[in-house]
């Protein structure tokens, strides 16, 4: 198998794994009267798995458009594929309206 292909897999799947282990490490946790050192972790581990999946995706565009390989596009797999896009995107824009909405509010709060 090629070389470039082998390292690409690796370093995915580290990065999978760095999910996976903060995604535990959340699931762990116990928010039931919690303190600030446990917000804090949670803050923590919801940033490290954010930025593992981050780093996979990354990875994989980098490298599928740095080596452009010769490949036959699947119909079937980029409708499934759009299809699940399209299914996300009211989530998706809810979710950024949110942040933009706790985002003016830290502007606010800082002009203050």
């Amino acid at each position: 198998m090629n070389a470039r292909l082998q390292r690409l897999r690796a370093e995915v799947r580290s990065d999978l794994d760095a999910f996976l282990c903060r995604v535990d490490e959340l699931a762990r946790l116990s928010f039931a009267g919690a303190g600030e050192a446990v917000l804090a972790q949670a803050a923590v581990a919801l940033h490290h798995g954010y930025g593992a999946i981050e780093a996979a995706l990354t990875r994989v565009a980098r490298h599928f458009f740095r080596h452009a390989y010769a490949t036959a596009w699947d119909a079937q797999r980029l409708l499934g594929l759009r299809d699940e896009v399209v299914a996300l995107r009211p989530a998706v824009e809810r979710d950024f309206t949110a942040l933009d909405s706790l985002l003016a509010q830290l502007a606010a709060a800082e002009s203050d």
